[in-house]
């Protein structure tokens, strides 16, 4: 086939340029809207911890908030289908997929803080009221005021754009209020895994251009013929 081999076909595929009206990118702006969803989060987020929102009320709100952001990419699938590219819808429903997933976990986990918050409060009036034990501490007081536990994140300190952005970026679908850290950044070890990504990417991309799309393209008509030793031969190359 020669060399077909060419990165910028890729971006063109995605932003859905040969697809439908040239002079709109339905792709790119889906792509770049989802950062609505996980600010719109956030503040909903904010607003039931300082009881601006009640709480059942904030739930139902995330939870419905969190489905239409979900069925978006698909209802502008349906009414708008002639301007996307295959490759392009695809990448917006994985993204927003994740997304889902990742202000799902993100919403649970602030929910269980409130009530372990609410626990805890609840707890400490108890005690309080409590004349047989007036300085009687639990142990989990007691780890909770040692100073490695004094530096961790905690509930709703944890509401705010750095830590959930944090969380976006970061390759893993469960919230944490703290995630493993080491005590330094190792920039050699970070540039490495980043050129292995880079390259490994378009090393994959690069096959399909050169040898996988050609294939499948010349299949086409002869999947339509129902030719069974030419479909056989196809199916071997792939």
């Amino acid at each position: 086939y020669g060399l077909r081999v060419n990165p910028l076909e890729w971006i063109i595929v995605l932003t859905g340029y040969n697809e439908g009206d040239r002079s709109q990118y339905p792709s790119v702006i889906l792509i770049v809207f989802s950062i609505v969803p996980i600010v719109l989060s956030l503040l909903i987020e904010k607003g039931i911890a300082v009881d601006l929102i009640p709480n059942k009320f904030g739930i139902i709100l995330q939870i419905t908030h969190l489905l239409l952001m979900v069925l978006l990419p698909i209802a502008v699938l349906h009414y708008r289908g002639n301007d996307f590219s295959f490759v392009g819808i695809t990448s917006v429903c994985m993204l927003y997929l994740i997304i889902f997933l990742k202000l799902w976990s993100y919403t649970q986990t602030n929910y269980w803080c409130r009530l372990g918050l609410k626990k805890k409060y609840s707890d400490t009036k108890l005690r309080r009221q409590s004349l047989s034990a007036p300085n009687w501490k639990s142990k989990e007081d007691l780890i909770n005021d040692t100073p490695a536990a004094a530096r961790l994140t905690k509930y709703p300190d944890n509401l705010n754009l750095k830590d959930l952005l944090y969380f976006m970026l970061a390759p893993t679908l469960c919230y944490e209020l703290n995630f493993p850290r080491t005590a330094r950044i190792r920039k050699r070890f970070v540039i490495k895994r980043l050129l292995e990504l880079f390259f490994g990417i378009n090393l994959a991309l690069a096959l399909f251009q050169q040898w996988m799309i050609p294939t499948i393209t010349n299949s086409v008509e002869t999947f339509t013929k129902m030719d069974v030793i030419r479909i056989t031969e196809r199916l071997l190359k792939l």
